[in-house]
């Protein structure tokens, strides 16, 4: 059962598709508000690309976006540019947000083309010339559309109880739940300070009309800036049709006039124009917009927004969980006079029934029970499905295999409105509003009303739960009893609209080699480490913090200035030299970025995605704050991969080899492929620079065929010159997709420079076979087959194991270079001494990368590695400069 507030909350955008995908079974559940459709990645990228009517490499390219999410990230936002049949460049937005492990939330987000200047600096909306000529454009083609006027119902009385803040934030919010029901086919426009002017390509057709228009007004009023703190809101809407309604300039007309009958009427409306209950317009009338107002100010405050106020009142004041609910069910029910008014509240663990709470209308003669009983759970669940409701004019007319059937002649239940109690995905419990006496014809009005009634107790019952024991569910990482990343994203959003924040700073701090470290010293110093950074943090009263499953620390702070933000970071840093120091470890240094956010433009994930990006462009160990550089930095990322096609074929990505030295005779026998990027040719770019940006969007494969065809190059050359070549390893990119494509494209590119295998070495790197035991197997397997040794890279960097070892037929065994900077450590020595012992015993070869001095060369020449590369040699160098110095010499001709 889904509830998409989660992504309203915490993220604004312009939704154009919702999923649930689960990275396990490689499944994606489409969600469209009314039923679930479950794909197959490829199937579901399929659809997609019928939706947009895009060409067929969307597919491949959008799997691998997938293939590659990055599970240690709360939340991701990933770019990406496609073309249509006709060639048009689209672009898209992934935004990722993880649900657990194996869950996450999925939006594909169409890219507006219109320049971000032209838009409202607060709401986003469009400017209104972009829905006049959209409209023009439309009646040019013939394009049947509706065009609506929208306006907030009382929004100067929200405004004056609650505050501009909030205000601000529900048309904020109300544009993107428009927005969202639009996607690509429509557009909205702020035309006041709360009214809006809509477009929307749709056929002119009653029914269909009717049934957008209703959805519309229902996803406007859900919004969480006003669920979340109980306010009552509603909007009137005015809509006309073309090619029903004529001319752009009359059509205005009687979406205004539709919109003030829908005032006069009562609000909380739509109305679609018909001039026998709106009367006649033509172009000579004027309707001025100060009539609308007129009419609102009539009424500041109508019988119904008093319920929601008193209502919410009643969840919020200092009473038991029971008199809350009590209280607030004898409100409503009096006030709708419906027979009967029931919650049903759920243990979120055992899912069965915890407490039930009922009221009954004193004025009926016999007051029937609800049936609720623990067997019952499965029947709402089904009949509830995706939706979350149920809603039944008269039960006598359900077919009898309705799963509802049996349970409502029960409790003699004539006629329900029933809405399960959902947040974050969990049920919570159901709550009911029942006729017993006869049969109720519900009306849009009711339904809008009461599904604003359940919000009020979604939110009720989710304040309260953060205070059970089940707190550490949502808001704590139980790796390190620390708070996580949500609850800092939360206390961090309530701080900064409750307190009026402007500037404030994110700061995002990450331990250096983080994965190596945990691996030499174990779960137990890690979890004193992290939590000296959490004593630090907490220490602090205006801190607040967060830790990103398997991540780094996100901080918020405020009134604070940017030496008192040193002076915190460094706090930390000494106390972790003082653990280091005491439990004789290397030492630790911490990775920071600091953004300086203002809140009157920068949204917080904004601010936290700079931090983030900020943290990682740090490669000293001072701290960085985020500068135009940084922004630079950021773009200058997308540049490149706008280029690497373009590079590719200018030659711009260099081939540098780094040997490989035998220990027993320190001659040459191979070396490693690496490459450098003489970037425009105008300067040189190391890979740590590229290679992360290339892997993130899915385009490293075309660097890695891009190297192996330079080596397969390199060794032609040296054939030709009367040379023997010496073997030269390639790395393998951990986000290749398909493995038999890898090998058929690296055995074209062999093959048409005829080159033997036994000159070219494959590289699998740790994060490759790390729970991909059985596919790498097979790949192995086929590898061998055409001839080629294969190596497994960095051993011992974070993922790899023994039991990984044991199972891959690997011939070399690739010792990460973290072994080398630990030598001067008993227990690695002993280690490695051991490790190479093992690698022997299993018939493979060894290679320690990474030697950087002579104490290194002679330990592992010592304990029998069989060949060794690093600085201590040479650094990588361009091919033409290694041939000179190590193919042209003594030690191979």
């Amino acid at each position: 059962m889904r509830n998409d507030a989660l992504i309203s909350k915490y993220m604004q955008f312009n939704k154009i598709l919702l999923s649930t995908l689960n990275i396990n079974k490689k499944t994606i559940d489409l969600f469209d508000g009314e039923k679930n459709q479950i794909f197959s990645y490829k199937d579901y990228f399929l659809f997609v690309a019928n939706y947009f009517d895009l060409i067929p490499d969307f597919v491949e390219k959008s799997i691998v976006v997938l293939d590659t999410i990055d599970v240690s990230n709360e939340l991701l936002e990933i770019d990406a540019e496609y073309k249509n049949k006709n060639g048009v460049p689209v672009n898209f937005i992934y935004h990722i947000i993880k649900q657990n492990d194996e869950e996450f939330l999925l939006s594909i987000q169409e890219k507006k083309t219109i320049d971000n200047s032209q838009l409202d600096q607060m709401t986003k909306a469009n400017p209104k010339s972009y829905i006049d000529n959209r409209a023009k454009n439309n009646i040019l083609t013939k394009t049947p559309f509706l065009l609506m006027y929208i306006d907030i119902d009382n929004f100067k009385h929200i405004n004056d109880e609650y505050g501009q803040l909030i205000g601000d934030m529900i048309l904020i919010e109300m544009v993107s739940a428009c927005k969202n029901v639009l996607g690509d086919k429509g557009a909205i426009s702020r035309v006041g300070g709360d009214r809006f002017l809509v477009i929307y390509d749709i056929e002119d057709d009653y029914e269909t009309v009717h049934d957008f228009l209703f959805y519309l007004k229902q996803q406007m009023q859900r919004i969480s800036a006003c669920t979340s703190r109980g306010i009552g809101i509603t909007v009137t809407i005015g809509s006309a049709q073309y090619p029903k309604d004529g001319q752009y300039e009359l059509m205005l007309l009687k979406c205004k006039k539709a919109l003030i009958r829908g005032k006069n009427k009562g609000r909380d409306c739509f109305i679609m124009y018909l001039e026998e209950k709106c009367g006649k317009v033509t172009l000579e009338d004027k309707i001025d917009d100060k009539e609308i107002k007129k009419i609102d100010n009539t009424s500041t405050k109508n019988d119904l927004y008093s319920l929601i106020t008193d209502v919410n009142q009643l969840l919020n004041d200092d009473r038991t969980v029971d008199e809350s609910i009590n209280k607030a069910i004898s409100l409503i029910g009096t006030y709708f006079y419906i027979d009967r008014v029931s919650i049903a509240r759920l243990d979120i663990k055992t899912h069965k029934i915890r407490k039930h709470h009922y009221w009954f209308n004193p004025k009926i003669s016999i007051k029937h029970e609800v049936y609720c009983v623990d067997s019952a759970i499965p029947y709402w669940a089904k009949a509830l499905g995706v939706k979350n409701y149920v809603m039944i004019d008269d039960t006598n007319s359900l077919p009898l295999d309705h799963p509802l059937k049996e349970l409502f002649k029960k409790d003699y239940t004539r006629a329900s409105m029933s809405f399960e109690l959902v947040i974050n995905g969990k049920s919570f419990g159901l709550i009911r509003f029942d006729m017993t006496t006869g049969v109720r014809h519900w009306q849009n009005e009711d339904f809008q009303v009461f599904l604003l009634i359940s919000q009020l107790f979604v939110s009720y019952f989710q304040k309260n739960y953060l205070k059970d024991t089940n707190y550490k569910t949502f808001y704590i990482d139980s790796a390190y009893d620390c708070n996580n990343f949500t609850k800092m994203f939360t206390d961090a959003g309530e701080k900064i609209i409750n307190s009026n924040i402007t500037d404030y700073f994110v700061i995002e701090l990450d331990l250096r080699n983080i994965v190596r470290y945990k691996t030499l010293i174990g779960n137990k110093k890690m979890y004193k480490i992290v939590r000296i950074i959490v004593d630090v943090l907490e220490s602090k009263e205006n801190v607040i913090y967060g830790k990103k499953s398997g991540g780094p620390f996100v901080i918020f702070i405020d009134s604070v200035s940017e030496e008192e933000i040193k002076e915190l970071i460094n706090n930390i840093q000494d106390k972790l030299n003082e653990f280091t120091k005491a439990n004789n470890i290397t030492d630790l240094s911490c990775q920071v970025g600091v953004y300086k956010a203002d809140s009157r433009k920068d949204s917080l994930i904004d601010a936290i995605s700079n931090a983030n990006l900020t943290r990682v462009l740090n490669k000293t160990k001072d701290i960085l704050f985020y500068s135009e550089d940084i922004r630079n930095a950021s773009l200058f990322k997308t540049e490149m991969l706008l280029r690497i096609d373009e590079a590719l074929e200018n030659g711009e990505f260099l081939l540098y080899l780094q040997p490989k030295i035998s220990t027993k005779d320190g001659r040459l026998i191979g070396a490693e492929a690496l490459t450098r990027w003489y970037y425009k040719k105008e300067k040189l770019l190391f890979p740590d620079t590229f290679i992360p940006v290339f892997e993130s969007q899915g385009v490293i494969n075309k660097l890695d065929f891009s190297v192996f065809r330079n080596v397969c190059i390199y060794q032609q050359l040296l054939i030709k010159e009367g040379y023997t070549p010496v073997p030269i390893s390639v790395n393998v990119s951990r986000y290749v997709s398909d493995f038999d494509e890898y090998i058929k494209t690296i055995e074209n590119i062999r093959s048409s420079y005829q080159i033997d295998p036994k000159y070219i070495e494959i590289e699998i790197t740790e994060g490759m076979y790390y729970e991909n035991t059985s596919l790498i197997s097979g790949f192995i397997n086929k590898l061998h087959s055409f001839g080629y040794k294969v190596s497994m890279d960095d051993f011992g960097a974070g993922y790899s194991n023994l039991v990984s070892m044991a199972k891959l037929n690997f011939d070399i065994i690739k010792f990460d270079k973290s072994f080398c900077l630990d030598l001067d450590n008993d227990n690695v020595k002993v280690m490695l001494d051991k490790l190479i012992e093992l690698i022997k015993m299993l018939k493979m070869s060894t290679i320690c990368e990474g030697v950087e001095t002579k104490e290194n060369v002679d330990y592992l020449t010592k304990i029998g590695c069989d060949s060794i590369q690093g600085y201590y040699f040479s650094k990588p160098i361009p091919w033409d400069d290694f041939k000179k110095k190590y193919i042209d010499s003594k030690y191979n001709r």
